[in-house]
């Protein structure tokens, strides 16, 4: 200290380099009043005490990994460790105190108090602001910061920390106090983990895919399998994936360098991915929003389940036979298989890490992902099978045999003979066709005088050009299976068709009559195309072959 007698202004020393080597320190001043030259009229003391506000002495700054966690209560890094010594140093050279003659503060749980610090004022950092925990080592030479939870560093950006203190003071005297910034700042942020799928395919299981040709994908195809009793199953969409690959390699390579906690909570397995093509026709004319649930095991069409995997670990995929599913499958034949046609969901193998809730979908390499697509079990075309000669007798009759119509084929091209011939079993049972519903007149469409057959009347716009539709046995069905415009049939007792000459048919055309399949999985649209063949003297006469 120094003083000035006549002003009493006192004055501590202060190094730069030692700021706090001072702090603590007391001197008494006696005051002396006196009267003319001699006298002592009053004699006093008085001290002066140098203290300091809360001061940081040193920091250390954590640059551990920001590490992948599944939990917002695992640890966000590895613990941090700073040398004691390092720390006793500084203090020496700033505050002139050896290491026995101070100490840090603790808490009842043995672990060092944090505190926050704001404008050169430090208090106890309440439970929500405590940021993990800072212990000494067992043999107290390090200063260790553990247990940082993920939930309060999260939000940290690029550049960003979080900082916490710890109060170290002199055993002598507490008010002698420094403070120590503990700041984590990570230099690097673990990426989430990249699985690798080992699956090898059975080639001939696979088709190409020829609704995107850009893509060398292949896809699934799903059909009926009234035989297979792996299942224990008649008439079910159902199919395992492991099936196409080779045993033991639908799997993904063992995922390393993360904490245990994530490594425990690896899932993979098969489950439904949104389709490429979401939104999908309906033979209603409806369009259907094509959805897959949170965990992929389900697959809607507006808000319906269609599908479902009921083994992801095999691939078990079952579609669900009711009402939306049935005019989606229906909507085209087991060979349209572009863009908007057969029923197409999407399967992915996914490897996902953390619990339910927390869970994470992690990028998983290889051919991963493929169209599954659901066969209409059966195609019906009458395309030939009714012919008409124009002018050659006055009336003449077709029948229509259901057995013997050879376009008639389910998903493996199989027409009703041979499923008869090689399964002993009528397609209608097989399948459970039920009835054929057969348009009314008034719908049948043609090309007659160039038309478009698609949609061209044939009695509304040429009138009665002499054929019709009699006989067949009709299908009582409830109010809920008629279909409007249409009559139904029993499949092995169908109406025939009569054709009365009109002698002015000069060139050949046709006539489509709609009908609907209804089998075990709902129906499907068809027709009949029945052919007018032109007068056969085709002369002016419009002269009659006997």
């Amino acid at each position: 200290f120094t003083l000035d007698s006549k002003t009493g202004l006192i004055k501590a020393k202060y190094d730069a380099s030692k700021p706090f080597v001072n702090v603590g320190k007391t001197a008494t001043v006696r005051v002396t009043l006196v009267h003319g030259t001699e006298d002592v009229a009053t004699l006093g003391f008085f001290t002066v005490h140098i203290s300091q506000k809360d001061a940081v002495i040193t920091d250390f700054t954590n640059k551990n990994e920001l590490k992948f966690t599944c939990s917002k209560n695992e640890n966000a890094a590895d613990a941090y460790s700073a040398k004691v010594e390092d720390l006793a140093k500084v203090i020496k050279d700033k505050a002139s105190l050896e290491a026995t003659e101070w100490e840090f503060v603790k808490n009842n749980a043995g672990e060092l108090t944090q505190f926050t610090f704001n404008n050169q004022v430090a208090a106890a950092a309440p439970a929500n602001k405590v940021l993990g925990q800072v212990k000494l080592s067992a043999d107290g030479k390090n200063l260790v910061w553990d247990n940082i939870k993920k939930s309060q560093v999260a939000s940290l950006k690029a550049g960003e920390s979080v900082a916490t203190y710890v109060k170290v003071q002199k055993k002598s005297d507490p008010s002698v106090r420094f403070y120590v910034k503990l700041t984590y700042n990570p230099a690097t942020e673990q990426a989430a983990p990249v699985a690798t799928f080992a699956g090898k395919r059975i080639s001939n299981d696979w088709f190409k895919n020829n609704i995107r040709t850009d893509e060398q994908e292949l896809r699934m195809h799903f059909y009926i399998e009234p035989n297979n009793t792996q299942f224990n199953r008649f008439e079910k969409f159902m199919y395992s994936i492991n099936e196409s690959y080779l045993n033991g390699t639908v799997k993904i390579a063992p995922l390393t360098g993360y904490s245990q906690a994530v490594l425990n909570s690896v899932h993979s397995g098969w489950r439904f991915v949104t389709p490429k093509e979401d939104v999908v026709p309906g033979t209603d004319g409806k369009m259907y929003k094509l959805t897959v649930n949170n965990t992929g095991s389900e697959l809607y069409a507006n808000g319906k389940k269609i599908a479902q995997i009921t083994n992801d670990q095999v691939g078990t995929i079952e579609l669900l036979n009711n009402p939306t599913t049935q005019v989606l499958l229906n909507n085209a034949g087991h060979k349209e298989l572009n863009k908007l046609q057969t029923l197409t969901a999407r399967v992915g193998y996914v490897t996902t890490v953390c619990a339910q809730g927390e869970e994470k979908v992690v990028k998983t390499n290889g051919d991963t992902e493929f169209d599954v697509k659901f066969l209409r079990p059966l195609d019906l075309n009458f395309e030939g099978a009714v012919e008409f000669t124009d002018a050659n007798i006055g009336t003449t009759t077709q029948s229509l045999a259901f057995a013997n119509i050879a376009n008639f084929i389910d998903w493996r091209d199989r027409n009703a003979a041979a499923i008869l011939a090689n399964d002993h079993v009528t397609l209608e049972n097989l399948y459970g066709v039920s009835a054929i519903y057969v348009a009314n007149e008034s719908e049948w469409t043609t090309d007659l005088n160039g038309s478009n057959i698609s949609n061209t009347k044939l009695v509304q716009t040429f009138g009665d050009r002499g054929l019709h539709m009699n006989g067949g046995t009709a299908v009582v069905l409830p109010p809920s299976a008629l279909v409007p415009g249409y009559a139904a049939y029993d499949v092995n007792h169908l109406p025939s068709f009569t054709y009365t000459t009109q002698q002015k048919a000069f060139k050949d055309y046709h006539v489509r009559v709609p009908v609907k399949v209804a089998y075990s999985w709902g129906a499907f649209d068809a027709h009949i195309t029945v052919t007018i063949k032109g007068t056969l003297n085709n002369d002016t006469n419009n002269t009659r072959r006997k």
